[in-house]
């Protein structure tokens, strides 16, 4: 059954991949697999929505559940580049330009062991802003 729009949450049950960090320095094959894989998991749990229509705008948040040593905002948020292009494949938001996602935004929290590192992805409908 198709839903409206509406806040979507995708939990990912781990933590991000070293090759997809811009300062990772994977060989191009081991990166673009990674990627690829990324992407797909993302579009696989977004599909599960069945919409009917795409978030617009949206605002994405990250909740990021970490262990070791904490990225920061900035390499986070590039890193989940795929995510975001994962979730227009799955027709969750129309594009990721910035006059479809308004904004994105990571919280962190520290876990303790491993097995508790994972990510949540939100996308929420910005109703500040209005889709021409």
């Amino acid at each position: 059954m198709n839903r409206p729009a509406d806040t979507i949450s995708i939990e990912l049950d781990y933590g991000l991949p070293s090759a997809l960090s811009p300062n990772g320095r994977a060989h191009w094959r081991k990166k673009a697999t990674v990627q690829k894989e990324f992407k797909e998991s993302v579009y696989y749990r977004a599909r599960e929505y069945n919409l009917d229509n795409p978030i617009d705008p949206a605002t994405v948040h990250y909740h990021y559940r970490w262990c070791g040593s904490r990225p920061d905002q900035d390499n986070f948020i590039a890193s989940m580049k795929h995510a975001l292009d994962g979730l227009v494949a799955a027709e969750i938001i129309v594009d990721d330009d910035p006059s479809h996602v308004t904004g994105i935004d990571v919280t962190y929290e520290r876990v303790r062991h491993r097995s508790e590192v994972g990510i949540m992805i939100t996308v929420r409908p910005d109703t500040k802003h209005v889709s021409k």
